[in-house]
């Protein structure tokens, strides 16, 4: 009977290990999944400005063109 709760107790340690372990992952990937998001809405930012001054200096360049 001793041996028994020995062994169920230290089955119990390994799983609030496991369970402790595995919150940490968990938070870890959570923080993660949200620098993915902002990292996405910095390149989608970054990809519009691109795009607008690309046209800016496309219509400047016609501008150019026509007062030469």
């Amino acid at each position: 009977k001793v041996r028994q709760n020995l062994q169920i107790l230290s089955l119990k340690t390994n799983l609030d290990h496991l369970q402790t372990q595995h919150n940490t992952v968990s938070n870890k990937l959570a923080k993660t999944v949200v620098e993915l998001e902002y990292a996405t809405q910095d390149r989608d930012e970054n990809k519009r400005a691109l795009a607008q001054r690309i046209s800016l200096l496309k219509v400047s360049s016609k501008i150019c063109a026509v007062t030469i």
